[in-house]
């Protein structure tokens, strides 16, 4: 059904009931012009540094390689791509910029005194007037704290209000997260979660069982034909970033908000459906960590035009007369 209008059975097929299969004309121009941008993109240098003044120049081809060879270990050059095609394919494109760690743990035996409960980690610092035994560690090791780069489906991303046109001018920004069991428990350690507001979030249940149900990871998933691989599901939350809202007392006479808390921006991850707030926190950056893209933006609008805007008109037409030419 996805290719129905598309094709048409083949003279001399290579095989009995084969059809051509026309290529539509947004997909075309989306391929061929998403390869143009990322054929710019794709090599380094990603930043240019220009110093004021001639005697800087050194120091800032210095400053240009450390920036570039940072961009490189935090995977930029994917982003980039990310961004560059849901840009020409959706109204606009978001890059999440902000900041990350990643740990991984190893274990070790060490060694336990006896009688001081004092711990060594090799033989060889074993004391011979003493007994020891054997004593399992486990070592955490940061691999990773640095930039990280993540490009949302524009699908996930929401404004509040709901007509704001400017992520920085807006009350919020949130962005839909589809979190697992396990993300939300290694995120205690990662990302600074509520151990006991996730340990209840876990006891609730994941707001979305393994069945393909009308929300839109299940939609792109049921279109890339990718089928449950578990029984726990997920858990539909979100990451917002912004400005608390102004809470009156019960005769609308003042505002309760504390005055020190206002026009600053907080980080909240939550779970509507189980109304959990597992996460609150002021955000750790000096501005809100989306940089916005757009092939075709349309002034003081969030949304603007893309290459199944621009291409709408035409691709119904191309479309109609290939069905005509296919029924003579």
């Amino acid at each position: 059904s996805l290719l129905q209008g598309w094709s048409e059975i083949a003279v001399n097929p290579p095989w009995p009931g084969a059809c051509e299969l026309y290529d539509p004309l947004v997909r075309e121009h989306h391929t061929s012009l998403v390869a143009s941008i990322n054929k710019i993109w794709s090599d380094p240098p990603y930043w240019m540094v220009k110093p004021e003044r001639k005697e800087l120049k050194a120091k800032a081809q210095k400053v240009e390689a450390w920036i570039n060879q940072k961009a490189e270990a935090a995977n930029l050059k994917k982003a980039l791509y990310e961004v560059a095609y849901l840009a020409c394919a959706q109204p606009f494109a978001l890059m999440y910029v902000g900041w990350k760690q990643q740990w991984a743990k190893s274990r070790e035996v060490a060694y336990e005194n006896v009688e001081t409960e004092e711990i060594v980690p090799t033989l060889m610092e074993q004391e011979p007037e003493f007994s020891y035994r054997e004593q399992p560690q486990v070592k955490q090791e940061l691999l990773y704290n640095g930039v990280e780069y993540r490009v949302p489906d524009s699908r996930d991303v929401y404004l509040y209000p709901p007509d704001a046109q400017d992520k920085d001018t807006s009350l919020a920004i949130m962005e839909r997260m589809w979190l697992t069991a396990e993300d939300l428990l290694r995120g205690v350690q990662e990302q600074g979660y509520d151990n006991d507001k996730v340990m209840e979030l876990l006891r609730f249940g994941a707001t979305h069982p393994t069945s393909y149900e009308s929300s839109p990871k299940e939609e792109r998933d049921l279109n890339d034909g990718l089928q449950p691989s578990g029984e726990d599901g997920y858990y539909e939350t979100f990451q917002v970033i912004g400005r608390l809202p102004l809470i009156w007392d019960d005769g609308r006479e003042k505002i309760v908000t504390p005055e020190y808390l206002q026009d600053e921006d907080f980080l909240f991850m939550i779970c509507p459906q189980h109304r959990i707030v597992f996460k609150f926190v002021a955000t750790p950056f000096p501005r809100r960590p989306y940089a916005k893209f757009g092939m075709l933006p349309v002034p003081n609008r969030l949304n603007g035009d893309c290459v199944p805007t621009l291409l709408e008109a035409l691709q119904e037409e191309e479309g109609e007369e290939d069905r005509r030419e296919a029924a003579e």
